[in-house]
């Protein structure tokens, strides 16, 4: 349709898109234009010349699509088989990626996914996907537990996974957690924790390699933020929000443990570590008031957080609905993106008018996380 109306210059010599005006149309024009069609439609139109190519490559054309055009991760209830990437504000699938086994949870960092499976069709293994190959994509790790850990650390408790991106280096890397308990006993004394690093990607070779015991024991959320790994601590140990940090460029852990923003008075509740905005993030659910408050840390040093954002969710809602809800980017305008999968539904937080609008209704899908990069150009954070 756009080249019907646009003069058409394929040309080895032709200068690019932003630099030049083409037949009937400005170049800014085109350009905004571009900017409001789907990633998938960009991807085909790139054949149309070397100069759209061109453009809808450019990384700064490609952070203003995904910005104005987020997307989601997504598996289906149905077809746990299958991944969808959803553009946020058409609510449209842009993508469908199948994957080796049906899965349980997402992890998503840039370019690459992670599909964990549960832990009845491979105790815990996992597969990592790249979003960039082509109309499909790559799986660049088939990640299995190991037959030799599992005879040796029996009963070994289904494994927990982190994927992140390691800024100094461009690396990416998997971080393995397995809780192990003594056989014949389930007390946390008994318990041991072995944590495995993993690089990925065409020059790694694909192994685990064992890691340092952790300084304490750790709990299941984690994130990766910057590079560093950030876990909860096991709340027999410490208070419930004390984190501890692994650096993943180093491959070691950091000394301090990281006490948490909440007071003693009001540590009813359960805490879980997300990243926002580049930000290490906690979010704070009170069971008690069916409140949601986030800390970002500001200074890590010196555990200083601040609270930015509170709510408080109906008198309807019950616990469970609300420690599933969970915090998935910050918009341009301040807004906060949500997860609510007991309602299924994407939705948005306004801070500065406490509203709340339904962005899609995900009936069909079950596990959800934010696509970071760009469909159109790899290696680029959006958000």
């Amino acid at each position: 349709m756009l080249a019907a109306i646009v003069k058409i210059d394929d040309d080895d010599d032709a200068r690019p898109l932003a630099d030049g005006n083409y037949g009937v149309l400005p170049a800014d024009v085109l350009y905004d234009i571009l900017l409001r069609l789907p990633a998938n439609h960009l991807c085909r139109l790139r054949l149309v010349c070397r100069s759209w190519r061109s453009l809808t490559s450019d990384p700064l054309f490609a952070k203003d699509h995904s910005r104005r055009r987020p997307h989601v991760i997504a598996l289906r209830q149905q077809r746990q088989d299958e991944l969808h990437v959803i553009d946020l504000r058409d609510r449209i699938i842009v993508k469908t990626i199948h994957i080796p086994q049906p899965g349980a949870y997402l992890l998503a960092e840039l370019d690459l996914v992670c599909v964990v499976y549960p832990h009845f069709v491979a105790w815990g293994g996992a597969c990592v996907l790249d979003l960039q190959q082509g109309t499909g994509s790559a799986t660049i790790a088939d990640i299995t537990v190991d037959h030799q850990v599992l005879r040796s650390s029996f009963p070994l408790m289904v494994p927990s996974y982190t994927l992140g991106h390691v800024p100094s280096t461009g690396e990416y890397k998997m971080f393995r957690l397995c809780d192990v308990f003594i056989a014949g006993y389930q007390a946390v004394n008994s318990k041991q924790q072995i944590c495995h690093v993993m690089t990925l990607g065409s020059t790694a070779d694909g192994r685990w390699r064992e890691t340092p015991d952790p300084p304490v024991l750790l709990a299941s959320s984690m994130v990766v933020v910057s590079g560093v790994a950030y876990f909860l601590v096991d709340h027999y140990q410490y208070c419930s929000d004390s984190i501890a940090s692994f650096d993943l460029a180093k491959e070691e852990w950091r000394s301090t443990i990281l006490q948490g923003p909440v007071q003693p008075s009001t540590k009813d509740g359960m805490f879980r570590l997300v990243e926002l905005a580049d930000c290490l993030v906690m979010v704070h659910h009170n069971n008690k008031d069916l409140i949601m408050d986030l800390w970002y840390i500001e200074d890590t040093s010196k555990s200083l957080w601040t609270k930015r954002c509170s709510i408080r969710w109906t008198t309807n809602a019950d616990f469970q609905s609300i420690w599933h809800i969970t915090p998935l980017m910050v918009t341009d305008g301040g807004r906060i993106v949500f997860w609510v999968p007991e309602r299924g539904v994407i939705g948005a937080y306004d801070p500065k008018t406490s509203c709340w609008i339904n962005l899609v209704r995900m009936g069909d899908y079950f596990a959800v996380a934010m696509h970071q990069g760009s469909l159109l150009c790899s290696g680029l954070k959006v958000y």
